[in-house]
């Protein structure tokens, strides 16, 4: 027997997380689905030879909005 989901969310870099984040509080019956064998997309670490990298957000611009914007990530996110 299948499972039926409320939603699913294709990718989980930052755009599919942050919709699931945003939807877990509406209901937990959520399918996330990513094709890699980790999540955050773009946005995961990479392993360098020099080390570990944080491979997050590559460019914010210093503007009102980009501030509105990631204010708004950080409540969504719970951080």
């Amino acid at each position: 027997m299948a499972h039926i989901y409320d939603y699913a969310i294709i990718g989980s870099g930052l755009t599919g997380l942050s919709i699931a984040a945003a939807l877990s509080r509406e209901t937990k019956n959520i399918a996330l689905i990513e094709a890699a064998d980790v999540a955050f997309g773009a946005n995961r670490k990479v392993h360098m030879p020099t080390g570990p990298t944080n491979n997050g957000l590559r460019f914010v611009p210093d503007s009102v909005l980009a501030e509105k914007s990631l204010r708004f990530l950080e409540t969504l996110l719970g951080t």
